[in-house]
């Protein structure tokens, strides 16, 4: 049983925090890319990202942004609404 799942478990607090990590793959932009049909070439031509001023492609906001659905699945909690604000771009291979 995962630690986030035993707390949801044993009951939250407020201040309670989560952390999820993950290596964001060529795959997981693929999969993403079809499933959401957002084949922006920042994503996935690197010289089109240079000429954007970025050090390389970047992940899709929404995939970086559902890494939070793996907390709330073990949770059992559902979401009505997310707010999300990024402070950087997160590039293919980011952890």
């Amino acid at each position: 049983m995962s630690k986030t799942r035993k707390k949801a478990i044993e009951g939250l607090q407020s201040g309670d925090s989560f952390t999820v990590t993950r290596t964001l793959t060529e795959q997981d932009m693929k999969r993403f890319a079809d499933i959401s049909k957002d084949y922006n070439p920042i994503h996935f031509d690197d010289r089109f990202a240079e000429v954007k001023n970025l050090n390389g492609r970047i992940c899709h906001g929404l995939l970086v942004a559902s890494l939070l659905t793996e907390i709330g699945g073990q949770l059992g909690w559902l979401a009505s609404a997310m707010s999300f604000q990024f402070k950087k771009p997160v590039y293919l291979g980011d952890t």
